[in-house]
């Protein structure tokens, strides 16, 4: 069955005036809706308990600290939400940028293109292994805290702040 909103045998939207054509997404979803893999009211309640948006970071994270035990994703900034809330997370890289990200940042990932199908969540949580990063973590932080003091803003930070990245520092107490 073809897919509204496209050529008959394709799935290249066509659009016959100054509207935009319907994006993937929208066409996936139309799509299941048409053959009848799911009708509109269950995909709307699934929207509704399964889909979240947030305006701040605070509630982001709680969400994700009651609600995951893991996460994984192509998202950058939602497995580190979900990793600021203490839940597990590994990234899926596609592009350049999130590789350099994770690289720098010594971050568990893998590749899209070596997703399998058939790949388990245990096998997923397995490969979020965080020693790389918590072996680095010490002396990227003196770097960044060499930076703000080369800047002049070091001694203008929250001391709340600074009592926290003290205990990061090589031989502080989140160490041992």
């Amino acid at each position: 069955m073809d897919v509204p909103g496209t050529t008959p045998g394709s799935n290249v939207a066509h659009c016959n005036s100054n509207a935009p054509p319907p994006c993937l997404a929208h066409r996936k979803v139309s799509r299941f809706l048409t053959i009848g893999t799911i009708d509109l009211g269950r995909y709307h309640n699934y929207v509704k308990t399964h889909f979240h948006k947030f305006y701040n970071m605070p509630d982001w994270i709680t969400h994700n600290a009651e609600a995951y035990d893991f996460s994984f994703g192509t998202r950058f900034h939602g497995n580190m939400a979900a990793w600021q809330a203490g839940v597990p997370a590994l990234w899926l890289v596609h592009d350049s940028r999130t590789v350099e990200l994770c690289d720098y940042l010594a971050l568990p990932y893998i590749q899209h293109s070596d997703f399998r199908s058939d790949i388990t969540i245990d096998e997923l949580k397995s490969a979020a292994d965080y020693s790389c990063f918590f072996n680095s973590f010490p002396s990227r932080l003196q770097a960044y805290l060499g930076y703000l003091e080369a800047c002049g803003v070091r001694e203008g930070l929250d001391p709340g702040f600074k009592s926290q990245v003290e205990r990061w520092l090589p031989g502080g107490d989140a160490w041992t």
